[in-house]
């Protein structure tokens, strides 16, 4: 059996918090038409107190629409007024809660997909900072990063434990005279530094994604890490149509392994299906709706659709390849 990747994003979170500001929003109604008063308070104006209750009732649902429950405040406020000066409040206070429902209604899918635009935001910048540092690696040793780094004692370490060193972010714990799965080490992958997560991941994924990597190198046959890391200069494809990492996630790699996307090994592809739920077998993977974000060889972060051409995607991990990629024609 085969599951898509990603799984479908069912917002519990999102109508949980609905429903919350819909109950929250519920007591104030109920005050401002009226069903709640002080011992002996008597209005001129009596709607039946099954009005009362209908209408605070309809007008609490309100509150599935993002419309914030603090706003029922004053409107509350204005329902007690005017039935102190003998009016009816309810018809007013449904004239003044509409034009409110009916602007969250009508603009639902931003607010619904509020989450994500800040999580693709976040990805970007994580990525562009990854970017960055590799950029300062370039300038400072002359090519860019391998992928894995060898020890004089053979200890194998990934390049996310490098750069989490050499951005301050490593957690001192960490011996990088030992295997990232020694005992001394394996509890730290509860300490993964953000700049490692897609915050997509973390709301979509499995409770283990705060242990894993969102980010992967490119390795393999053809790429820039191959036996011996690339300078830029010999990038005959160019660096703005090479990708140097990109998103993984369903790899379900622990950011501290040293592992990574392995071109020869894996499929060609973006977010396939895998044999199991919020796995991803191909070379990108990102729990993002309908592709993944890059890190480009140039410094600049690109958005490629699941549905980019394999023999293009093959094209973009070559610096070497002779293929001639028009990025402007494929970014979606």
């Amino acid at each position: 059996m085969a599951y898509d990747f990603p799984p479908p994003d069912h917002q519990f979170r999102m109508w949980l918090a609905l429903g919350l500001n819909s109950i929250l929003m519920l007591p104030f109604l109920i005050w401002g038409v009226g069903l709640l008063r002080r011992k002996g308070e008597q209005y001129e104006t009596e709607p039946t107190r099954r009005s009362r209750w209908i209408t605070a009732i309809l007008l609490s649902f309100s509150g599935l629409s993002f419309l914030p429950f603090i706003l029922m405040i004053p409107v509350a406020l204005l329902g007690r007024l005017l039935e102190r000066y003998y009016r009816n409040p309810l018809p007013m206070i449904a004239l003044v809660v509409l034009p409110m429902l009916l602007f969250c209604i009508s603009n639902w899918p931003m607010f619904a997909g509020a989450n994500e635009v800040a999580g693709r935001s976040n990805c970007r910048d994580h990525l562009k900072s990854l970017a960055t540092a590799f950029d300062d690696y370039h300038q400072s040793e002359g090519h860019f990063p391998p992928a894995v780094f060898q020890k004089d004692d053979g200890t194998l370490v990934s390049w996310r434990v490098e750069f989490a060193d050499r951005l301050n972010v490593l957690p001192p714990e960490y011996d990088r005279g030992l295997p990232w799965n020694d005992a001394v080490n394996r509890p730290l992958l509860d300490k993964k530094p953000s700049v490692f997560t897609c915050p997509t991941d973390l709301r979509i994924g499995p409770s283990e994604s705060k242990q894993h990597s969102s980010y992967a190198m490119v390795t393999g046959l053809g790429t820039i890490h191959q036996a011996e890391p690339l300078p830029g200069e010999e990038f005959t494809d160019g660096t703005s149509t090479t990708i140097l990492l990109g998103e993984a996630a369903g790899l379900q790699i622990p950011w501290t392994e040293p592992r990574d996307i392995n071109v020869d090994m894996q499929p060609v592809g973006i977010n396939l299906p895998g044999s199991e739920p919020h796995h991803s077998p191909g070379w990108f993977s990102s729990y993002h709706e309908g592709g993944a974000f890059f890190t480009m060889a140039d410094g600049s972060v690109q958005w490629f659709g699941e549905k980019i051409d394999p023999k293009i995607l093959k094209a973009l991990v070559t610096p070497q390849g002779g293929e001639t990629v028009e990025l402007g024609k494929i970014m979606d």
